[in-house]
């Protein structure tokens, strides 16, 4: 009766055997449930890498709608500054024709200047010698001329 047990009926082996098998379900049930531990936290992790993946591309298009919108104003801003270089060198041809008329207009007034120096010259010289005509006419010397023309009246008197 020694491999009998005597409650249960069963053999020493028997349940030796129902041990190890119980013992092996155990390990089963615990390895079942770190895979699923394991798999939920893979779950976990693939939902969050998901929610990252979306938010970077919600992010990417986010950034690229940024530089849409940077690339416009550029080419507004490019649009802009053509059109100032253009009014820039329009006026800068209004003032560079401005100083060529300038010049041409105080070259003009010099040689003016010069013909009517030249026509003062020559009136003087005109009036001089018609005064020196009529002097002589009326008979006053030209010594006499001279110092009436520098307004001494002494030396008229013969100072």
């Amino acid at each position: 009766m020694s491999e009998h047990n005597r409650g249960t009926g069963l053999k020493h082996n028997d349940r030796e055997a129902l041990r190890q098998e119980a013992e092996t379900r155990r390990e089963a049930a615990e390895h079942l449930r770190e895979e699923a531990s394991r798999q939920q936290a893979m779950a976990e992790a693939g939902r969050a890498a998901g929610e990252d993946e979306r938010q970077l591309r919600e992010q990417g298009r986010q950034a690229r709608e940024d530089v849409r919108e940077l690339a416009e104003d550029a080419r507004a801003a490019a649009e802009e500054t053509r059109a100032a270089a253009v009014e820039v060198r329009a006026v800068r041809e209004e003032v560079r024709q401005a100083r060529e008329e300038g010049r041409r207009l105080a070259e003009e007034i010099r040689r003016l200047a010069e013909e009517i120096r030249a026509d003062v010259e020559k009136l003087r010289a005109e009036a001089e010698a018609e005064r020196a005509a009529a002097d002589e006419q009326r008979g006053i010397p030209e010594e006499m001329r001279r110092t009436m023309q520098e307004g001494s009246p002494r030396k008229m008197d013969g100072d």
